[in-house]
């Protein structure tokens, strides 16, 4: 929980009250218990940090008779960021590692990274029992339960088309390789953009994202990995179904668009 609430801080320094919740979603405390965690970590929130409010103990100080008297709120030391941990630099790779076609074989698997769209396509064609991943976060449920263990993997993560996003007066166009962390993100600028018609759909659709797995799966899970796994806990197949969403499918020569 400590590295999930470091996270957190590192990518917004002054979180939301509800930021601080959603990160912990995952997150198992069978000891301490979820409310003292989560009422200290809201001491960072740029909401209200106690639910004591002027009575907060940071709202006190001790004269010298050792007795506790209301006082201007305290502020914590403030942030050093030269103190901060950062990634060994012995271990970062050349600025080149995101533009180039990488190939990894072991005995039993051969895993692919193309950067092209014209090169994931050739490698389908050449490969078509080959599995498409992004988050690779269905792996273990599929050795486990479906007995499936994919001898080639091509990782579609790099490939920029596959990561476009566009909203428009007729929908939101959402690349396959957009993660649901993401996806969640687009769906709440939707909703604060949006007209009272679409507003119901774009939140319940939101509702499902946030509810998927925890913050750490949704960072890496794609919308198009929860759809094509074609599982009961693909929640997403329902209401994209009941809105009329349609996908467009893509392979060496041709394309085609059809209905969720």
């Amino acid at each position: 929980m400590v590295m999930s609430m470091s996270t957190l801080l590192r990518n917004k320094p002054k979180p939301k009250e509800e930021e601080v919740e959603n990160i912990f979603q995952g997150n198992l405390c069978r000891c301490t218990g979820y409310r003292p965690i989560l009422e200290g970590f809201k001491t960072f929130s740029k909401d209200e940090p106690c639910c004591m409010g002027s009575k907060c103990c940071k709202n006190q100080t001790r004269n010298e008779e050792h007795v506790l008297d209301v006082a201007e709120p305290c502020d914590f030391v403030p942030v050093d960021t030269t103190q901060e941990p950062i990634f060994p630099p012995e271990l970062k790779i050349s600025n080149g590692f995101g533009t180039k076609f990488l190939t990894f074989k072991s005995e039993r698997v051969t895993w692919l990274r193309p950067v092209f769209l014209k090169d994931l396509l050739e490698l389908k064609s050449k490969y078509p029992n080959a599995r498409i991943v992004i988050g690779n976060t269905a792996v273990g449920l599929d050795t486990k339960y479906r007995k499936a263990h994919a001898q080639v993997m091509i990782a579609a993560t790099h490939v920029p088309e596959l990561h476009e996003v566009a909203v428009s007066d007729t929908g939101i166009h959402i690349g396959g390789a957009v993660t649901l962390a993401r996806f969640g993100e687009i769906l709440t600028e939707a909703i604060e953009n949006t007209t009272e018609y679409k507003y119901k759909v774009l939140v319940a659709m939101r509702g499902i994202v946030t509810g998927i797995a925890g913050h750490q799966i949704r960072n890496v899970a794609s919308l198009a990995g929860n759809i094509l796994w074609a599982h009961h806990h693909s929640d997403l197949v329902p209401l994209l179904m009941a809105t009329g969403s349609t996908i467009t499918l893509i392979s060496k020569g041709v394309a085609r668009e059809m209905l969720v």
